[in-house]
């Protein structure tokens, strides 16, 4: 049984260009509570950490936070009128984790993607995403996932998808959790899953695309 709390709460809507520094809680984290906060931190964040104090609508655009060395704390909060070409995180970098944070809206992309995550180093990157959740409607490339696209050391913990996964162009390995699991094999799934649909050319894998035997 997974049980994930997310609590409603109103914050500005982003209007796609505007962006507002946000407080800090430390020298390296920020208090984040409205859509013109969150992309100040998605362009300017250098490795610093969050904590989402909101809800927070991002209007029907997307932001993407580039190689996240931090952890970043939803704090029950959902990140709501996401619609991108990309994840909200784009291969993360060791030791980053992500936590505690629902993700709503759309991503339509030929590229690999994940509803909150994707990982294209093939392998390279060490990361967390635990006690997520993602309603993300997918539209991706090879290897996209509910959850997390290309699936390399990550651990993804307690997360649920229920959001739809569509494979557009590319060789297969759709999953509803995660896309493929790279050729380490050392990825890990543990207590998620996924009541999504995944569309796929051929074999549909509602939780792993490839390499299904890491996960619990």
């Amino acid at each position: 049984t997974v049980t994930i709390t997310m609590s409603a709460a109103t914050g500005d809507i982003w209007d796609g260009t505007t962006m507002t520094e946000p407080k800090k809680y430390s020298d390296s984290g920020y208090l984040i509570g409205t859509g013109p906060e969150l992309a100040w931190f998605a362009s300017n964040h250098n490795g610093a950490s969050a904590i989402l104090t909101a809800d927070v609508s991002l209007g029907g655009f997307g932001v993407s936070i580039n190689s996240f060395a931090g952890t970043f704390d939803g704090n029950g909060h959902y990140i709501t009128d996401f619609y991108g070409k990309a994840s909200l995180f784009c291969n993360p970098a060791d030791g980053a984790v992500i936590k505690n944070l629902g993700i709503i809206g759309e991503i339509n992309s030929s590229s690999t993607v994940g509803g909150i995550a994707t990982d294209g180093s093939n392998g390279s990157r060490n990361f967390t995403v635990e006690n997520c959740v993602s309603r993300v409607e997918i539209i991706g490339g090879t290897a996209s996932g509910g959850i997390v696209g290309g699936f390399a050391s990550e651990t993804i913990k307690n997360c649920y998808n229920t959001g739809s996964v569509t494979l557009q162009g590319g060789s297969s390995y759709t999953g509803g959790i995660a896309g493929v699991n790279a050729d380490d094999k050392s990825g890990t799934i543990r207590n998620c899953y996924n009541i999504g649909t995944v569309t796929d050319y051929s074999i549909v894998y509602p939780i792993m695309g490839t390499n299904r035997n890491n996960y619990a």
